[in-house]
């Protein structure tokens, strides 16, 4: 996450898999600027997701303010029972005053 992230945020991912409700599914934090989730899926599924800090005026946004597409990701379970996804969020709607 950017640096100028909140010390007290909780982060969350919302996604297709969970209605996209942006404050429903807690991620853990890891150190100051990364945060992680382990979330099981079946091998082959297709997913597509954001991050939050709990509401869609806090998602996640590009660098300049801009939309970001949805993240896609299809689950590959030729690796064994873990996949590592690392995502950097460039900025937050909120914080970066993002219309």
């Amino acid at each position: 996450v950017p640096a100028d992230t909140p010390g007290d945020a909780q982060l969350y991912i919302a996604g297709d898999f969970q209605g996209w409700a942006p404050g429903d599914t807690p991620m853990t934090q890891v150190d100051d600027t990364t945060w992680s989730i382990d979330l099981p899926f079946e091998s082959g599924t297709a997913l597509q997701y954001k991050y939050t800090r709990g509401s869609w005026e806090a998602v996640e946004k590009d660098a300049q303010c801009g939309e970001i597409p949805n993240r896609a990701l299809t689950v590959d379970g030729s690796a064994g029972p873990a996949q590592t996804i690392e995502d950097t969020v460039a900025t937050w709607r909120d914080i970066a005053g993002c219309p």
